[in-house]
């Protein structure tokens, strides 16, 4: 699956040099964690495999952007302080998103999520932007990281309001 993933991103890129093109890969927790919520062992070690070798293409494409996406669940809640400093010192993508668990999964017990675990790791998610927008030079990055700190700030807020009313 890395050989395949990287040759269709560089396809991609090469096909289309104009095109700001990301790749998200889904981490659902640390390990056997992560192996057990995909019920596939050995499923966390290639997605690390997969986003070293995939982040590569990065020297040659400037316009490619490496992101890992978390769904919090009942399963890793707990876990995320733990998972989101592996992502930013092991993994450091260009993106860290953490979604929270909706709709109705196959497991009803999978959405059992506590949201001041999500607020919790929210809180040093926007503390790190905080950090990472101060320490920007005044270019266009800097623009760019206080959009992202934004939109990620109403997305968080309206999650957040969306479980605490209960109005889906």
């Amino acid at each position: 699956l890395t050989k395949k993933t990287v040759a269709d991103c560089e396809k991609i890129l090469s096909e289309c040099p104009g095109l700001k093109f990301s790749l998200s890969l889904s981490l659902d927790g640390l390990h056997e964690e992560h192996d057990l919520v995909r019920s596939h062992p050995g499923s966390f070690k290639k997605l690390v495999e997969t986003y070293h070798e995939v982040s590569k293409l990065k020297a040659k494409y400037p316009n490619f952007c490496v992101n890992i996406l978390s769904t919090i669940t009942s399963f890793n809640q707990t876990k995320l302080k733990e998972m989101y400093s592996f992502v930013k010192n092991e993994l450091k993508p260009d993106i860290f998103q953490i979604n929270y668990i909706r709709g109705k999964p196959k497991e009803a017990i999978t959405a059992n999520v506590d949201v001041k675990n999500y607020e919790e790791i929210h809180q040093l998610v926007e503390i790190d932007a905080k950090r990472d927008l101060e320490s920007a030079p005044l270019n266009f990055r800097k623009f760019k990281l206080l959009v992202r700190n934004r939109v990620n700030k109403i997305r968080y807020n309206m999650i957040v309001n969306t479980v605490k009313t209960n109005k889906y």
